[in-house]
């Protein structure tokens, strides 16, 4: 396991929160730029070259963010959602009548920008391709490697949740889709695009604070749910797939610099009694709870090390 914080390079430290009053409302990404570098120190952080890096997002939503910067630094972007937009799935709704047949209600009836999510599971089609260069997919995850899909024969270097694990506000969240669909298990979404990754590839979940909405707040109280989900993610799509883990990356602030932070928003003391995770909760926030894992994958020194971390920002599995 190897831990980075601010000092070692961690990328989301570029990523503070947006102050509203006494409450931080998330840590969302206001400039372009920024988030460019964001996204350069990750991969470098990982050892990818964005000119020769295959990417994918599941997804998406409305934040378009993360893949425009790294399509922006040269790397091949994809990206996929279960639910249609008419703001990046171009080509899907000039298609009216797939549109149709796909979501089983007329167009006409729809809203433009969210108009209901695929009442099937549906293995992914090309949406649309945006200005950027990025390709979005419209599709079910748990369909992500059905040989009639799209990505039936892709590979990729990187596949990646920004905030759609355990996002609210208007992010319909990876987690929220399993629940309403309980024959395709939250697990099973996890492990199957770990057979899209090239070998030495990365499965990275970022936190729920980064999303798009800012929803929920960088609370005291949301901490140790989202410290502890991001670490059952990390955990379980390393023993739910058949490929080899090399590594668990996770990337974090420090205490020192956690409280720093929220201590100049007036929540220090009062996160510093909260403790780094809370024991035993959901895989993915409102989801049924499963048993904490850490004690058994994780050695003595390897949880020693993450009791130095505040919060975590992301975790990233590398494959074999």
């Amino acid at each position: 396991m190897t831990l980075i914080d601010e000092e070692l390079g961690n990328p989301f430290r570029r990523i503070l929160p947006v102050e509203s009053g006494r409450h931080t409302n998330g840590r969302r990404y206001e400039d372009p730029s920024t988030f460019r570098l964001v996204m350069s120190d990750l991969l470098c952080s990982l050892g990818l070259s964005a000119s020769q890096t295959t990417a994918l997002e599941i997804g998406i939503g409305e934040q378009r963010g993360p893949s425009r910067a790294l399509a922006e630094l040269g790397a091949t972007v994809n990206t996929l959602d279960i639910s249609p937009n008419d703001e990046i799935h171009t080509d899907l709704w000039k298609k009216r009548v797939d549109l149709e047949s796909l979501v089983g209600t007329p167009v006409s009836e729809l809203t433009f920008r969210w108009f209901g999510r695929v009442t099937d599971f549906q293995e992914p089609i090309l949406g649309g391709i945006t200005d950027d260069g990025v390709y979005h997919y419209v599709g079910d995850a748990a369909f992500v490697n059905h040989p009639l899909g799209a990505f039936a024969t892709k590979k990729c270097d990187i596949i990646y949740f920004w905030g759609s694990i355990n996002g609210a506000g208007h992010n319909f969240s990876l987690g929220a889709y399993s629940r309403q669909n309980p024959t395709c298990s939250l697990e099973e979404r996890f492990a199957k695009p770990i057979s899209l990754l090239a070998p030495g590839g990365y499965l990275l979940a970022v936190s729920g604070f980064m999303n798009r909405c800012g929803c929920p707040g960088l609370e005291p109280d949301n901490i140790p749910r989202f410290n502890q989900s991001l670490l059952d993610v990390a955990l379980s799509t390393g023993t739910h797939s058949e490929r080899r883990v090399s590594d668990l990356i996770v990337y974090g602030l420090s205490k020192p610099f956690a409280f720093d932070y929220l201590h100049k928003e007036g929540r220090g003391e009062e996160w510093s009694h909260r403790p780094f995770t809370e024991e035993g909760i959901s895989l993915a926030l409102g989801a049924p709870k499963v048993p904490d894992a850490r004690k058994d994958l994780l050695s003595p020194d390897q949880l020693a090390s993450l009791d130095q971390i505040g919060i975590i920002d992301a975790v990233a599995v590398r494959y074999e």
